[in-house]
C-alpha cells in the first residue's frame, strides 16, 4: 500500500515538474519578450499583440521552442483562413461592414469607368449609349458586394488591411483621374479619350489589390493608414502654394499627385515601426486648421502695421503665402508632437526590447513555467491550454 502511494506521488511530482522543465528551453530575454507580447493584448489591443509576435518572429537568433511557441500565438491571434462553406457572409463572425460597402461601391464606379472607356473608343450615340451608363454601374456594384463576401471569406484580412485597401482604393481614384487629364492634356486626339477612364480604372483597382495582398505581411493597423491619408492630404496642401510661387512653370497636377503619392506611400512604408491611434491622427489637421486660422486672423494687424505714407501695405503677395502655409505648417507640426508625446509614436522593434523595466516586476507574478508550450505539438499539456487561454 505505501508503495502504490509513493508511487502516486511521484507521478504527480511528473506531472508538476515537466511543463517547468519545457519552460527552461526558452531565455530568459524571449520569456520577457512574450510578456511584453501578452501584455500589448490588454494595452494595445489585438493588432498591436500580433504586430509584436510577428516582429520576435523575424528575428534569427530564436529558438526553436520560441519559433514554435510564437507560431501558435500567432494563430490564436490571426486564425489562418478556413476552407470555404458555402454560407452567407453575415453568419460570419469577422463580417466586416467597411469591405463590403467599399468593394461595392468600387464595383459601380469600375463599370461606369470601364463602360465609359468602350463607349468613347467605339463612339456610339447619346441615345445608344445612355442606356450602358445607366445599367452597368448597379451591375458593377453587385458583383462588387460579391467580391467583398469571397474576400471576406478567403483572405478574412483584419482591420487593418481593410483600411489600407479602402484608402488605395479612392486615392488611386483621385490620382488616376489627375494621371488622366496630364495624358490628355495636350492631346486632343478623340482615340486617347478612353486613357481618361481607363487610367484611374487601373490605378484603384491594382493598389487595393496590392494592399489585400500584402497587409498581413507589412502589419499595417487603421491608425497607419490614417497617417498615411492625413501626409497625402498636407504634403500637397503645404507644398503646393510655395511651389507655385516659385517654380510656375511646373504642373500643379503632377507636382500634387507626386507629393500625394509620396506621403501616403511613406506613411505605410514606416507603418511597423509606428504606433500610433487612430483618433489622435487628427491632431494634425486640428493642428494645421488651428494654425492657419492663427494666421488669417493676425493678417489685418499685420496690414495695419505695415502701411505707407499713402495708407497701403507694403506686403507682398509672396510674403502673405509664406505666411500662412507657415503658421499651418507650425500647427501640423505641434500637432504631430502632441501625437508622439501622448501615443509613443517611434515602436516597432525598439519598443518590444527596451520598455521600462520597472513593468517588469508586474507582469512576472503573472507568468510561470506552465505558459510556455512544449515544442513538440503532437504531445498535449496542460501549458499549451494555459497559454492559449492567457492570451
Amino acid at each position: 500500500m505505501r508503495r502504490c502511494w509513493h508511487i502516486f506521488l511521484m507521478c504527480v511530482m511528473g506531472v508538476m515538474v515537466c511543463p517547468t522543465l519545457h519552460a527552461q528551453d526558452l531565455t530568459s530575454q524571449e520569456v520577457y519578450d512574450l510578456a511584453l507580447c501578452r501584455e500589448a493584448v490588454h494595452t494595445s489591443g489585438t493588432s498591436q499583440a500580433l504586430k509584436c509576435v510577428r516582429t520576435l518572429k523575424k528575428q534569427k537568433d530564436i529558438s526553436p521552442q520560441m519559433k514554435n511557441t510564437l507560431e501558435q500565438l500567432e494563430n490564436k491571434l490571426a486564425p489562418k483562413r478556413q476552407s470555404f462553406k458555402f454560407q452567407s457572409p453575415l453568419a460570419n463572425q469577422n463580417f466586416n461592414a467597411e469591405l463590403i460597402i467599399n468593394t461595392g461601391l468600387w464595383g459601380a464606379v469600375s463599370a461606369f469607368q470601364l463602360t465609359g472607356a468602350v463607349l468613347s473608343a467605339t463612339r456610339l450615340e447619346t441615345a445608344d449609349s445612355l442606356p450602358w451608363v445607366l445599367t452597368m454601374p448597379p451591375l458593377g456594384a453587385i458583383g462588387g458586394l460579391a467580391l467583398g463576401a469571397g474576400l471576406q471569406k478567403w483572405l478574412n484580412p483584419s482591420s487593418g488591411t481593410i483600411a489600407w485597401a479602402t484608402s488605395s482604393t479612392w486615392w488611386g481614384f483621385v490620382w488616376g483621374q489627375a494621371m488622366g487629364l496630364m495624358a490628355l492634356e495636350d492631346n486632343t486626339d478623340v482615340k486617347n479619350i478612353p486613357l481618361g477612364f481607363a487610367i484611374p480604372w487601373v490605378s484603384m483597382t491594382v493598389l487595393p489589390a496590392s494592399a489585400y495582398l500584402t497587409g498581413e505581411i507589412w502589419s499595417v493597423d487603421e491608425g497607419d493608414v490614417r497617417l498615411a491619408n492625413s501626409a497625402a492630404f498636407l504634403l500637397p496642401a503645404l507644398s503646393l502654394p510655395i511651389l507655385a510661387m516659385e517654380a510656375p512653370d511646373v504642373s500643379a497636377t503632377g507636382a500634387f499627385v507626386g507629393l500625394s503619392m509620396l506621403g501616403h506611400v511613406g506613411m505605410l512604408s514606416a507603418a511597423p515601426f509606428i504606433n500610433v491611434s487612430y483618433g489622435s491622427t487628427w491632431l494634425l489637421e486640428l493642428g494645421g486648421a488651428v494654425g492657419l486660422l492663427t494666421s488669417l486672423a493676425s493678417l489685418p494687424f499685420l496690414y495695419s502695421v505695415s502701411e505707407d505714407e499713402r495708407g497701403r501695405s507694403t506686403l507682398s503677395d509672396n510674403f502673405v503665402i509664406y505666411y500662412l502655409t507657415g503658421f499651418s505648417a507650425a500647427g501640423v507640426a505641434v500637432g504631430a508632437t502632441l501625437m508622439a508625446l501622448t501615443h509613443n509614436l517611434p515602436a516597432g522593434v525598439a519598443k518590444v526590447q527596451h520598455q521600462k523595466k520597472s513593468h517588469l516586476a508586474q507582469w512576472m507574478p503573472q507568468l510561470s513555467p506552465l505558459v510556455v508550450n512544449h515544442a513538440n505539438s503532437n504531445r498535449p499539456s496542460l501549458s499549451g491550454i494555459l497559454a492559449a487561454w492567457r492570451f
